[in-house]
């Protein structure tokens, strides 16, 4: 999803004026450290990847509240977090 960012995601999601989004998957994390930086101080991002390939505690002390990390699978998670403006699932795991 990181090679689509600025052309078609991040478009999207502003346009709808989301705040509460869930990422699934998020493998080195590039994706989440884009949506933080360009969605704003009142955006609220839940991550759900149950083996990340980076330190999910650099971006919890980098944003703060504004980034929830669950070490799980997202069927484990999504029933906990309540309504989402916006789900971005990462499947590309070929």
């Amino acid at each position: 999803m990181f090679p689509f960012w600025e052309s078609i995601v991040a478009p999207v999601i502003r346009a709808t004026g989301a705040k509460r989004f869930v990422e699934i998957g998020a493998l080195r994390g590039e994706t989440t450290v884009k949506m933080l930086a360009d969605l704003g101080d009142d955006a609220e991002l839940h991550v759900i990847d149950p083996v990340p390939e980076f330190d999910p505690s650099v971006h919890e002390r980098r944003f703060g509240g504004r980034y929830v990390f669950h070490r799980d699978l997202s069927l484990n998670v999504l029933e906990h977090i309540g309504a989402m403006d916006v789900a971005l699932i990462d499947g590309d795991h070929n």
